[in-house]
């Protein structure tokens, strides 16, 4: 039952029996005859009586409708998939829903000891006063933030706050939502933006814009880096022979085994249909040629459901330096590159044609 309920039911309760007696007694001392003390006595009994039992029956339906609100905010609070904290002015969880433990993966007894300090990472948890300052306790705010779970897991959550006075002392209320869903798909939705959707390499946008970074890196520090742009052979033919659901998986295919091959700091994009480019940063054309041959050799001996089918593909490969890069363009560079891709392609496919 709700404390605030029964406490407000008692003084009206307490009026009327204490003033009965009162009443009942002054009757008694007063100097009347005793037939018409008795008759008064039982008058004003009856009265009392029905006074009472009608605030009784008033206090009663209030102590009902408080415990039916009860339950109803009850069952709201924790029915909301949101964690809901309440808490003092230091950070201290005084009160929580279902959902403001369970998010944290703690039980109720375990959050209501804990602070704020104990749910944020560690390196956040230093930076935070003991109290909350003045200036941060009026009006509404909306924060984006890092919370921990009992597990040391980190998770991003948004957090609306409201600082109320309960009693006299000032409480936060904090919403806390759990947006690691909504935080993935942004991140998904991200890489649509520069992630070729078949291959999971870069787009031709993306890769193009790369190289005119590395392109002034060169200029700049004077460093040297190679570029291969591949083609795969006779892709005309695997289409038309095995189908394009075929042909996706020789793209998709060959997509895994470039990037099995580069290293993290090199960047490998679809140029478009069966073309793709590999950008090695920093990378002198040896060391380039090496690693594409091992593409090279990797992707001859994959297998693929149909039978009978050979994949190869040529490339052309050229190493860019600080003079040879000073008045050139992308597309001058990527030009070269294709020159020597169909040198390849014009001396029986299946090659690696690099400069130098």
């Amino acid at each position: 039952m709700n404390r605030k309920c029964i406490l407000t039911a008692i003084p009206s309760v307490l009026y009327w029996i204490f003033g009965f007696y009162f009443f009942f007694f002054y009757l008694y001392l007063a100097p009347q005859s005793s037939i018409k003390k008795a008759l008064l006595a039982v008058s004003y009994l009856l009265t009392v009586y029905w006074f009472v039992s009608i605030k009784l029956r008033q206090q009663k339906k209030l102590i009902k409708d408080c415990q039916e609100s009860e339950e109803i905010y009850q069952t709201l609070f924790n029915l909301s998939l949101d964690a809901i904290h309440l808490e003092t002015e230091r950070g201290e969880i005084i009160d929580c829903n279902r959902s403001g433990h369970e998010m944290f993966g703690y039980t109720k007894e375990e959050m209501l000891t804990k602070t704020i300090k104990d749910i944020v990472p560690d390196d956040f948890a230093a930076t935070l006063p003991e109290v909350i300052p003045e200036e941060m306790t009026t009006g509404d705010v909306y924060v984006e933030r890092v919370n921990k779970k009992k597990d040391g897991t980190l998770f991003p959550t948004e957090i609306n706050t409201k600082f109320i006075e309960i009693g006299g002392q000032r409480r936060l209320i904090a919403y806390v939502k759990d947006i690691t869903e909504r935080k993935e798909l942004e991140e998904e939705l991200k890489k649509l933006t520069f992630k070729d959707e078949l291959t999971k390499l870069y787009n031709r946008r993306f890769i193009f814009n790369q190289l005119e970074i590395e392109l002034a890196r060169v200029l700049r520090e004077g460093i040297e880096m190679s570029l291969v742009l591949l083609d795969i052979d006779n892709f005309k033919e695997i289409n038309d022979t095995y189908g394009h659901l075929c042909g996706d998986d020789v793209l998709r295919k060959l997509s895994e085994i470039i990037q099995d091959n580069i290293r993290k700091l090199d960047y490998a994009g679809r140029y478009g249909g069966e073309e793709f480019i590999i950008i090695f940063t920093a990378t002198g054309i040896e060391t380039a040629w090496q690693i594409t041959e091992r593409i090279r050799e990797q992707f001859k001996k994959q297998k693929f459901d149909s039978e009978n089918l050979m994949v190869s593909f040529s490339a052309g490969m050229i190493k860019i330096d600080q003079e040879g890069a000073k008045n050139r363009t992308i597309d001058d560079l990527i030009k070269e590159a294709d020159n020597l891709l169909y040198q390849g392609k014009n001396m029986g496919k299946d090659q690696i044609v690099k400069t130098g």
